[in-house]
């Protein structure tokens, strides 16, 4: 690893003006990109329950799926709770976005929720602000990535240009606060990298861990991972002191963590971030893709390209290689691991704990639940769909540049990333909405690129390796 070269940083007050400029770039540019987007409607599925959850604390201080005005919600703990606190406190502020989601949440169709008001312009606004710093952020960890401000402004583009920020501005779901927290921990991760020796970037890495934990469960399994790296590297001499330095984040992130692991001890007797059978659900799910051929496995890297894979696939391929990947027909592997989840619950069998999944389906069919695996997550990596294919092409280039100047530097930034989509391929259908952490370094990657063909084009002399 090295650190940044001291004659290409900016001062102080440079920056300053850099990241400012970047602030008031970003709101112009989300203001203008988020209405383009359709208008905030009333939430569905997933967004229905985070709706539900705030309006449980918001009503009646209880973290539980609200039901009706006259009946307080029954505790609960299978979602994590940052999402819904958030949202209860900006119906506090706004008591008109309580007045529509309780409409919403009352009536059964979209006929019905035109009826309701349209209260959503704090939660709309709100969110906005929170997504314009996820790009001021991502500017910062370029520029402590490369100290080039050229590299930073095409990094900035390129997470614009993939049209993934501005999505989750209207709708209730945890991206408003996955994509800024996760944000500040690769910049904090990029400075500890670029300026190892100094473990307080770590602190700060820790404290996002720990939120993102509580805004999506799979973060918890990132932070557990994190401990036992650190725990593993604090056994070899040499690489003591990098294990403690990352013990530190860990125990920083726990510490985050604690008061909601008590609040579900004492409630419900389990030391857990979540419980309950959203995970087996989830789980139940997936499994139905342990079904998967060899012939399916192969036609997956062709049909879930993004875009334009499922029709590459009918030109190259037998139907009967790829018919069970899509999602709409009955026959395939995601309406029928709905199919077999539904009918769990009807029956109540207790199929849906995650430890009799894992041991009857999983640890008794290791290669098939792996290949599947391998396979769902080759799916979870194309955030923003064709600009997702571009930027891994471009972290490719410089993965190899690394390995050529014998640095891990961009891998170890990659890694929580690629950690968090093998692990949620593994335990869920696995879409690219649950790997925007992927986000901030396959942007930088996509803008190193960019500031290469510049210069390039220029005539100047390439850029060092990063």
């Amino acid at each position: 690893m090295t650190r940044l070269p001291s004659p290409l940083t900016l001062s102080r007050g440079a920056l300053a003006v850099h990241l400012t400029l970047a602030c008031l770039l970003g709101t112009l540019a989300l203001f203008v990109l988020v209405a383009a987007q359709p208008p905030a409607t009333a939430p569905q599925s997933d967004a229905r329950v985070y709706a539900r959850l705030a309006l449980g604390v918001h009503e009646f201080g209880v973290f539980g799926r609200y039901r009706d005005a006259g009946h307080a919600p029954m505790p609960a703990m299978d979602v994590a709770p940052l999402y819904p606190w958030f949202v209860a406190q900006l119906m506090r502020a706004d008591s008109r976005l309580r007045d529509t989601l309780v409409c919403v949440l009352d009536v059964k169709d979209k006929r019905g929720a035109a009826h309701c008001p349209h209260g959503y312009y704090t939660l709309v606004h709100t969110q906005s602000a929170l997504l314009m710093l996820t790009l001021t952020l991502l500017w910062a960890t370029a520029y402590i990535w490369t100290a080039r401000p050229l590299c930073a402004w095409a990094a900035w583009l390129a997470a614009l240009g993939a049209g993934i920020v501005p999505e989750f501005a209207p709708v209730i779901l945890t991206e408003a606060l996955t994509l800024p927290l996760g944000g500040l921990f690769t910049l904090a991760l990029a400075l500890y990298i670029k300026r190892h020796g100094t473990a307080w970037p770590l602190l700060v890495a820790g404290l996002a861990l720990g939120l993102l934990a509580l805004t999506r469960p799979s973060f918890w399994y990132l932070l557990l991972a994190c401990i036992a790296f650190a725990l593993l590297r604090t056994s070899v001499p040499r690489w003591r002191r990098g294990g403690a330095a990352l013990l530190l984040m860990g125990a920083m992130a726990a510490l985050v963590t604690l008061p909601w692991l008590v609040r579900n001890q004492i409630e419900f007797d389990r030391l857990a971030l979540s419980g309950g059978d959203y995970g087996g659900r989830a789980l139940l799910q997936r499994l139905a893709y342990n079904d998967m051929r060899l012939d399916e496995f192969g036609a997956a890297f062709i049909y879930w390209l993004p875009d334009f894979g499922d029709s590459l696939a009918r030109r190259l391929l037998p139907a009967s290689s790829f018919v069970r990947l899509g999602w709409d027909d009955e026959q395939t592997f995601y309406r029928q691991g709905v199919k077999h989840m539904r009918a769990d619950m009807r029956r109540g069998v207790v199929k849906t704990e995650v430890d009799t999944l894992l041991r009857d389906e999983v640890l008794r069919h290791p290669v098939r639940h792996a290949r599947a695996t391998v396979a769902l997550a080759w799916r979870g990596f194309f955030i923003g769909k064709t600009w997702g294919l571009v930027a891994w092409l471009c972290a490719a280039l410089a993965l190899w540049r690394g390995w050529r100047a014998r640095q891990a530097d961009f891998l170890l930034l990659l890694l929580p990333a690629l950690f968090l989509c093998f692990f949620q391929a593994a335990v869920s259908v696995s879409i690219p909405r649950y790997n925007l952490l992927f986000l901030p370094p396959l942007a930088l990657a996509m803008g190193m690129q960019l500031e290469r063909f510049s210069l390039r084009r220029r005539g100047k002399p390439k850029a060092a390796a990063s």
